[in-house]
């Protein structure tokens, strides 16, 4: 009999739970390389060892689900605690000491979802939590378990969405002897939680899960933490066990004072340059997505959303200015905050973000929220739908002047920058650019209800321009925390939430291949349990920008030292991933074959999609009239830049000087081609090396030549900028690469590469247009 046979009938034939769970942890270390042994069992032997769902089981089921507190067990009581507080839904990943914990939630019809890693089952657990309103529990095992669910819980926190988290632990008389996966997992949880507790005994189980769902749900939302040992999840009782009502949910709400409500009134009705900021604080209050969007209708003041608090108004709302952002936050005279925070998001409220003497109108549930980096003039400390509903009447017949120059100058700068990016989402050429790869999206979901979840550096940044929110509590990104990461685990919570609530929404994921390296694994997850799960990966090789395959494969000698940083493997076919899981597949190079691909991926209702759409290695999101969104970006950048320079040309050793010549002709309709710009660059990680310029002459002609020292052989290229046979506002950009055979050691070029002559009347493969040469 093999090994795992003698253990399955030896756990069959186990007399309680308490010796099945000794037989598992004993076992564990030499025959369970998973958190829990039990997945060596099938399911008829689960059933025959399971109190829960057999016939003639110790603890009756139904007796379970009726609560009535007699011969239950610590799983059963907490369980049983959870139902009665409303949660519907559990995501975990099980394991001593909490299997029975699963077990039990499943038999008092708590929906239990098994998670590939506990982090992305936090992230699924607080998003559904966000999107119903009501409790979500994450279960997880001790020691390593609990840690891994730390990163989830921080961001539940900081991002405001309730989570209510079940921690198995070591045995109580265990404790502090060494036992399996022991740690101080309270301590460790704290700062990540605005509650921790741990029961002492079955009785005060329940008691515990009622403050933790009430602290989870009241006030600010958040994660909270119940530590449960190992010993109370096995021990039964025969005494009664007393049930806490039911929280009361929503939440109670309050108002300010109607003089401040006045005040706020007057303070928006003085301002030159008023400004309505809506954040996500309006999309977690039960009324308040309805009242914003009839204080911003009757108010007619121009407004924007954090990323949080998109879709709290439709972005197609006529006032809203969000298109020239950097423009309104920084010469408004009056802000009012609506749900939001002056935290990273919004630059902390300080100039030159901000005028030095800006008059802030704020509403919000957390007083420690006011004169946050900035005085608040009017502080307005209640729920904001509650609050919103006693100020928009109190407007009376006022309403802010659409015709003022302030009102005109927003709506220019905004019509500037549309046209700005439309110019980019126009450009069709391949590789494609970000905004190209958008624009098939943005035309899906303008014609379909969907959940959009949005991650990654450049495709968050431009999805928030690209993909607009029409309702509310429709976009689910990296949010506050910026955490890389919550892609999938938001997708999963987002397509059981659409299955059981709103069977007409869809699931789209849009991520960076970066980010969706991070939670991969739970396509297994999405597929297990069927769900309609459709992800576009905008895939440009790396973090930022990645490398050309055949640059890629040009690599020489050790790639720990030789690779950038940046780089991850050059087009991966992450859809071959998904297909493995049983689900769809596809690569995609263009805008028809993307548009194609997301046509027939809602046609599956059983299982996810992976679009795989291939883009530039070397494609940016938009310049920015000002640096404020990408400013710490631009940081990082030119931190690696110069600490890849500074070693380069301080070790002599490392690195060898490297030059290029290129000469060429070029001509239009066969007229020689004069004053047109030519450029030599040296491809870099993140910004390509400017190596010489000029303008071609009489002729049509031009040389250039430059050197640069490098660890790995330089990447040289020649861009022509040209408007030959083109009308349109920017220019056409050839882009020709000079063979490495035309590379030469040294500060003077060996060879020249000559292009030939070029008629730019002609077209090109690879061709592009540039406005910003």
């Amino acid at each position: 009999m093999s090994t795992t046979r003698f253990l399955a009938t030896s756990l069959v034939n186990a007399t309680s739970r308490r010796s099945l769970s000794l037989m598992v942890r004993r076992s564990r270390f030499s025959l369970a390389p998973q958190r829990g042994l039990i997945s060596m069992i099938d399911k008829q032997q689960c059933r025959q060892i399971t109190d829960y769902s057999a016939k003639d089981s110790r603890i009756n089921s139904r007796k379970l689900r009726k609560h009535d507190g007699s011969n239950m067990d610590g799983a059963a009581i907490t369980a049983a605690a959870l139902k009665s507080q409303g949660v519907e839904y559990m995501f975990g990943v099980v394991g001593f000491p909490v299997i029975e914990v699963g077990m039990a939630a499943q038999a008092h019809g708590i929906k239990y979802i098994g998670c590939r890693n506990e982090q992305a089952a936090a992230y699924a657990a607080q998003a559904m939590g966000y999107l119903t309103g009501k409790p979500v529990a994450l279960l997880v095992v001790s020691g390593p378990g609990v840690l891994h669910a730390i990163g989830g819980l921080a961001n539940a926190t900081v991002n405001c969405w309730p989570v209510v988290c079940i921690g198995g632990t070591a045995d109580v008389d265990l404790e502090n002897r060494g036992a399996f996966q022991e740690w101080s997992q309270q301590e460790s949880v704290r700062n990540s939680c605005k509650h921790v507790s741990r029961p002492t005994s079955l009785h005060t189980i329940p008691a515990h899960i009622e403050k933790a769902v009430r602290c989870a749900m009241y006030g600010r939302p958040g994660a909270v933490y119940v530590d449960l040992p190992g010993n109370l999840v096995l021990t039964s009782t025969e005494e009664e066990i007393q049930f806490p009502e039911a929280v009361p949910l929503p939440p109670p709400v309050s108002i300010p004072p109607i003089a401040e409500i006045e005040k706020a009134i007057n303070t928006l009705k003085s301002a030159k340059k008023p400004l309505v900021i809506v954040g996500k604080g309006a999309a977690w209050s039960e009324r308040g997505a309805t009242q914003v969007q009839q204080f911003l209708t009757k108010s007619k003041l121009p407004w924007l959303a954090t990323p949080g608090g998109k879709g709290v108004a439709s972005d197609l709302h006529p006032r809203f200015i969000g298109q020239a952002r950097s423009l309104a936050l920084r010469e408004a005279d009056t802000v009012f905050l609506i749900g939001a925070r002056f935290n990273w998001i919004l630059h902390f409220g300080l100039p030159p973000r901000f005028q030095k003497d800006v008059k802030v109108v704020q509403i919000d549930i957390c007083p420690e929220e006011f004169h946050q980096n900035v005085k608040t003039e009017v502080p307005l400390l209640g729920d904001i739908g509650e609050t919103l509903a006693e100020m928009t009447p109190r407007l009376g017949e006022w309403a802010y002047d659409e015709s003022t120059e302030w009102f005109k100058k927003l709506r220019d700068n905004a019509e500037k920058n549309r046209n700005a990016v439309e110019k980019l989402v126009d450009d069709h050429s391949t590789p494609l650019n970000y905004y190209a790869a958008y624009q098939p999206i943005r035309e899906f979901l303008a014609n379909n209800d969907v959940i959009v979840v949005n991650e990654g550096a450049n495709t968050m940044d431009i999805g928030r321009t690209m993909m607009p929110s029409r309702l509310p509590k429709r976009r689910l990104d990296a949010g506050t925390f910026g955490t890389m990461g919550v892609g999938q685990g938001f997708a999963l919570a987002a397509a059981l939430w659409a299955r059981d609530h709103s069977p007409k929404t869809k699931v789209l994921v849009v991520q960076g291949d970066s980010a969706f390296g991070f939670s991969a694994m739970e396509l297994e997850t999405i597929a297990r349990y069927n769900l309609p799960v459709v992800t576009v990966i905008i895939n440009n090789s790396g973090i930022y920008r990645g490398l050309l395959p055949e640059d890629d494969k040009a690599i020489e000698g050790d790639r720990t030292l030789a690779l950038p940083v940046l780089s991850l493997t050059a087009e991966c076919r992450y859809e071959q991933m998904c297909q493995a899981f049983g689900g769809e597949g596809t690569v995609v190079r263009t805008v028809p074959e993307i548009k194609a691909a997301l046509e027939k991926a809602y046609q599956k209702t059983d299982g996810p999609t992976v679009i795989n759409a291939l883009i530039s290695t070397d494609s940016e999101r938009k310049p920015q009239a000002d640096h404020w969104l990408t400013r710490s970006k631009i940081m990082r950048q030119l931190i690696l830049v110069a600490l890849f320079v500074s070693t380069a040309s301080s070790l002599p050793f490392i690195g060898s000087v490297q030059s290029v010549r290129v000469t060429g002709k070029v001509t239009c309709n066969g007229e020689p081609a004069e004053n047109i710009k030519v450029k030599l660059y040296e491809k870099e990680i993140l910004l390509d090396k400017l190596l010489d310029e000029k303008s071609t002459d009489r002729q049509g002609s031009f040389t250039l030549a430059g050197n640069k020292k490098e660890l790995t052989a330089i990447d040289p290229h020649v861009n022509i900028y040209h408007k030959c046979n083109y009308k349109g506002v920017c220019y056409k950009k050839l882009k020709i690469k000079i063979p490495k055979s035309f590379i030469s050691e040294g500060e003077t070029a060996e060879r020249t590469f000559d292009i030939g002559e070029l008629n730019l009347a002609g077209s090109f493969s690879g061709e592009s247009t540039d406005c910003l040469n």
